[in-house]
């Protein structure tokens, strides 16, 4: 049993020469990370972090490539395991966590790979039969990004703040497209400091064997509470936290939920509309929004229940120092849909409201929510 175990552990290592330079090279790092980083939120100011740390990212890169040299025919869980490696004590800061997906039939693979509070994404792939290496990495790609502040230029942002911070992926695979060039999902949250409420980023990549290509990529926000995304090799279902206008809900809370779908094809990727969980919180907004905008409120509401709305927002503005009027009402407090005689009611309150409570009457109208009436509880 022991010499079986010793066995196991020899064939996960690579078996070249350079094996042993590499792992010194990454322990150095590793150790330098540790003692001079040991808080990345506050090493995030030190010019010396990302350096170190793309240091610590190269190095892995290697030392998959080298693995793979040496195991071509080597499953995902392999490949992980061989990068697990070259973790060797010191802080759970500096944990290596990775994924790995294969792509063009071990041909190429596409790692992710991430410590507590910073990532990266690289693909390891043979050039016309050669040895595997480190063919593309998003960090470099990132920091030709980095002036335009563009979705890829998040990659090369070091620093964690409230609610965003450094971007921090798994990788998944998808379906190849029509002309079999391989393609890959990045499953992305920001590392932040604090907040409830945290960006995150999907992009879907194609390898052409040369250079990895965003077909999408997107950032939203969920809160703590938010579902998890849900994801298929054809599909990728996004659950995310939107934004009202008109009022705001609380950093930790879910709403508004929405849910948007990614469908990768043959011939590429699309994209769903997102669509709100509450349908009838989404409708009260767009109204509330048009009244305190001067908006044509026809195809939504009768001319009486604009006319509360109206007094009540007049109200509000003469009171509010804010000239953008964004999220005038406050924070969503309570809210609650009920259905009673084919009627649906929605109460809801917010904490600039100059009442307790509003009570709208709602009805289905050419395929869309229509406020037929309204009435506002416990007014000042």
């Amino acid at each position: 049993m022991f010499a079986a175990i010793i066995a196991i552990t020899v064939l996960a290592q690579p078996i070249d020469p350079r094996g042993a330079e590499l792992r010194s090279a990454y322990a150095s790092v590793r150790s330098e990370l540790d003692s001079r980083f040991s808080d990345s939120t506050a090493a995030s100011r030190s010019p010396d972090f990302p350096r170190t740390l793309n240091r610590a990212w190269r190095i892995a890169g290697d030392w998959t490539a080298l693995y793979l040299n040496t195991h071509p025919s080597a499953s995902p869980r392999d490949v992980v395991d061989a990068i697990h490696q070259l973790n060797r004590g010191g802080s759970g800061e500096y944990d290596l966590r990775a994924e790995a997906v294969s792509l063009s039939d071990r041909a190429a693979w596409a790692i992710s790979a991430s410590y507590l509070h910073a990532g990266t994404f690289f693909v390891v792939a043979r050039d016309r039969g050669g040895p595997f290496a480190v063919r593309w990495n998003i960090k470099d790609a990132a920091a030709r990004h980095y002036a335009s502040r563009d979705e890829i230029g998040n990659w090369a942002s070091y620093t964690s703040a409230w609610g965003d911070g450094p971007l921090i992926g798994r990788v998944g695979q998808l379906t190849p497209n029509r002309n079999g060039r391989p393609r890959f999902y990045i499953d992305a949250h920001a590392a932040a400091a604090a907040g409830g409420t945290v960006r995150q980023q999907i992009s879907v990549w194609e390898w052409d064997g040369r250079t990895a290509s965003p077909l999408f990529i997107r950032s939203y926000s969920t809160s703590l509470a938010t579902a998890a995304n849900t994801f298929s090799d054809r599909s990728i279902t996004i659950r995310a936290k939107g934004d009202y206008k008109s009022f705001s809900s609380c950093g930790s809370c879910t709403e508004p939920e929405m849910t948007w779908q990614i469908r990768v094809t043959p011939d590429g990727v699309t994209n769903t509309p997102a669509e709100y969980a509450d349908k009838e919180l989404k409708a009260s907004d767009e109204l509330w929004d048009a009244v305190i905008h001067h908006r044509s409120t026809q195809s939504i509401a009768l001319p009486n229940v604009v006319t509360v709305l109206r007094r009540l927002t007049n109200e509000m503005i003469a009171s509010s120092p804010d000239r953008e009027r964004l999220h005038l009402l406050g924070m969503l407090m309570k809210h609650d849909v009920t259905h009673s005689n084919g009627r649906t009611i929605l109460a809801l309150s917010a904490d600039n409201l100059p009442c307790s409570s509003i009570r709208f009457e709602i009805e289905k109208r050419h395929g869309g929510l229509y406020f037929t009436d309204v009435r506002a509880v416990s007014c000042n």
